[in-house]
């Protein structure tokens, strides 16, 4: 990204004083400019295809629909922005399935907001701030999972386009999304390691 233009920021999150503060934090940062918030989720995809962000700050935790979920749809299309996944809970746990949905960073929302504008800066310069999970947090994501999600899981984790999985494994792509949706909602942080 040319560091001189503006970075453009999309803010998801169903609290609206949550979405207000962080507009105006955004909106204070040179070179940064909020083009709107959501707390709708199902605004979310129209916003991000009308506005166009650089980076979309989206709540890990919507009602309604899994958080995960929604990052992999917005992580999907052609010209997909960043996602910074933005948790009250954020955790190494959230590695697996963050990374699975092709998130570009976690952050806590008790980060300070030079560190939060400091992650929105370096994911608009293309950076992927997703560390590698261990293979303990691996195991136990994979624990979560049915048998013939594993495969599945390991190509994820490696990169592979869900388009090359679906040729891979010989499966049909809107049958595999919905399998990786089931298998986001079911690695959503909750009853292991952090």
């Amino acid at each position: 990204m040319d560091p001189s233009q503006q970075i453009t920021v999309l803010v998801v999150d169903d609290h609206p004083a949550v979405r207000a503060g962080l507009r105006a934090l955004i909106d204070a940062e040179p070179g940064m400019t909020a083009l709107g918030d959501v707390g709708d989720t199902f605004a979310v995809a129209p916003a991000v295809y009308r506005m166009r962000p650089d980076v979309v700050v989206l709540d890990y935790q919507l009602p309604g629909i899994n958080g995960l979920s929604l990052c992999r749809e917005i992580t999907a299309a052609i010209r997909s922005p960043a996602v910074l996944m933005y948790s009250a809970f954020a955790s190494r746990a959230m590695l697996v399935p963050a990374r699975i949905a092709r998130a570009g960073a976690i952050a806590d929302k008790g980060i300070e907001p030079r560190e939060l504008t400091a992650l929105i800066r370096r994911l608009a310069a293309g950076e992927n701030l997703i560390a590698d999970p261990s293979a303990e947090l691996v195991a136990a994501a994979a624990h979560r999972l049915d048998g013939e999600d594993i495969p599945i899981l390991e190509l994820l984790l490696g990169g592979t386009s869900l388009r090359q999985i679906a040729g891979q494994l010989n499966i049909v792509a809107a049958d595999l999304e919905q399998r990786v949706d089931g298998m986001l909602a079911r690695l959503t942080v909750g009853s292991y390691p952090t």
